[in-house]
């Protein structure tokens, strides 16, 4: 029978999921492994459906997993198929930047840390939504995957490569990673990360190196991380020394005083075609200070407070020095309240540097030049664990050349145990001399649990930009623990003549079912 023994104690300065703070676990003995392999094919059949037309589904496929040691695993899987994955959330883009979405397939989802080298989210070197998914978002065929993740004394291993199919324009490509983090001193590491696309007989790979500084003892008992990256582009028919990415930072996460600093650079020529750069050719400067005292004698109602005296983004071009972007925001007030509600008011300072004219609407284009303006912004929440809840963003001011409003709501209600509605609404208003326009999205959310063996959802969004309306219907039904069937249909309309016009429908069956061997 173990002992548990602490070794540290856990303050408000550490979350959770900070195992550092935890205690010792001892006196375990005489642990062995088994071999495990688990078998989980699957079956999918339906169709589609388009206006005169229908087109009739079917494949197999299914999954491998093994378990090596008890911390090392490795997964095979076969005609990959993510067909009761919940469609991605539409976001409306008013700047000259790429939309960012999540990965949301179960397969890349594990094991996703393994991947991280610590470059924060503008430079992204291993992006996994590159496989499997066209730039339209459309589906390309996964032949095979194989993934070992694990670790082996003090080191974390990460390895994954993935043949997609050709479809259409798109030739047959492999996606291979590999990650490695070594565990040194009590809490820090150092590690390397090789993502790379074989395509065409040409290979890109983009690689490099990363070190994490981390300790919860400084001043005592206090946070502190410092690190670094870098990485770099390699083709098989070129080698640009200069198409390299790298940062330094340092955090300071504790309770009552934040402070976070970092630059980082991504060069032009850096392009990491199995990764994802929010912006490119930039170089940015960052820091954030915020005091987030606690009141004990006053104000017994408020659990913390939030107050932000400096948080800097100031983006430069990396080729010719001059401004990207800039935002600057202050706090003068936000809080949190003991019984989970919180609110925030921000005063912001931002700015854009157009090296060319900026198409923001169709129609309307802001001409090349450099822009400052002020904007003002407030957020508010209620305990999300109440019958209803809700999600308040306000931010207004100047834009650009002229002004604009965009404002973001959410609420959620929990009709009963089995039953949970939800829906968000998202409006900007823009006015600028070039011309003014508006946008809209619109969600909504129904989940539902029957029992805990029987539950499903139904999702629908709309947005004034693509006019398309899409709903999303999910059930999934557990007959015996370790196997599932989903029932799911997708339906898309065209709103650009005012009314909802079907466009297409599909309607699919999945089973998986669970082996162990």
């Amino acid at each position: 029978m173990g002992q548990l023994y602490r070794n540290l104690h856990w303050s408000r300065d550490s979350e959770l999921e900070l195992l550092n703070r935890a205690g010792t676990l001892a006196g375990l003995d005489r642990i062995s492994s088994k071999d495990f392999i688990e078998v989980k094919p699957y079956t999918i059949g339906g169709g589609e459906f388009t206006p005169g037309q229908k087109e009739g589904q079917w494949d197999i496929g299914g999954d491998i997993n093994y378990l090596i040691t008890p911390t090392l695993r490795m997964n095979l899987s076969f005609n990959m198929d993510f067909a009761q994955i919940e469609a991605d959330q539409q976001q409306i883009n008013l700047t000259r930047f790429p939309l960012f979405f999540s990965e949301r397939r179960e397969f890349f989802l594990e094991g996703q840390d393994f991947f991280d080298m610590g470059m924060g989210d503008q430079i992204i070197p291993f992006y996994s939504r590159r496989i499997g998914l066209a730039e339209d978002r459309s589906t390309v065929p996964i032949i095979a995957g194989a993934r070992l993740l694990g670790k082996v004394k003090n080191a974390t291993l990460g390895m994954m490569s993935i043949q997609t199919a050709r479809r259409d324009s798109i030739p047959s490509t492999n996606y291979s990673v590999l990650s490695w983090r070594q565990d040194v001193l009590e809490q820090s590491s150092v590690g390397i990360l090789s993502a790379n696309k074989y395509e065409n007989g040409q290979l890109h790979s983009t690689t490099g190196a990363y070190g994490l500084y981390s300790t919860s003892r400084l001043f005592g008992d206090k946070n502190l991380n410092v690190g670094a990256a870098f990485t770099q582009n390699y083709d098989s028919d070129d080698f640009d020394s200069k198409a390299n990415a790298h940062r330094i930072y340092l955090s300071y996460p504790n309770d009552k005083v934040e402070f976070d600093m970092a630059w980082q650079r991504s060069a032009a020529a850096f392009n990491p075609e199995v990764g994802f750069l929010r912006r490119d050719n930039f170089q940015e400067f960052y820091t954030e200070l915020e005091w987030k005292p606690r009141p004990k004698s006053f104000l017994k109602w408020i659990r913390q407070f939030s107050f932000k005296g400096l948080d800097i983004n100031y983006y430069i071009f990396d080729d010719t020095k001059d401004l990207q972007s800039f935002s600057y925001e202050v706090r003068p007030l936000g809080f949190e309240t003991r019984s989970g509600e919180f609110f925030e008011f921000n005063l912001q300072r931002r700015a854009e540097g157009l090296r060319e004219p900026f198409e923001i609407a169709e129609g309307i284009t802001i001409p090349e030049g450099e822009y400052w303006y002020n904007r003002m912004e407030i957020q508010a929440a209620t305990f999300e664990g109440r019958i209803w809840s809700t999600y308040t963003k306000i931010n207004w001011g100047d834009f650009l050349t002229g002004k604009s409003t965009e404002s973001q709501y959410e609420l959620s209600w929990r009709a009963n145990r089995y039953f949970k509605i939800g829906a968000n609404y998202e409006k900007n208003w823009i006015n600028l001399p070039q011309g003014h326009f508006d946008t809209s999205l619109v969600g909504s959310r129904f989940e539902y649990a029957v029992n805990p063996n029987l539950f499903g959802a139904l999702f629908t969004q709309w947005n004034s930009e693509d006019k398309e309306a899409l709903l999303n219907f999910r059930l999934q039904w557990i007959p015996i623990i370790g196997a599932d069937f989903f029932f799911i249909v997708n339906q898309a309309y065209d709103t650009s003549g005012g009314t909802w016009k079907l466009e297409r429908t599909t309607i699919l069956g999945k089973l998986i079912w669970r082996f162990v061997i």
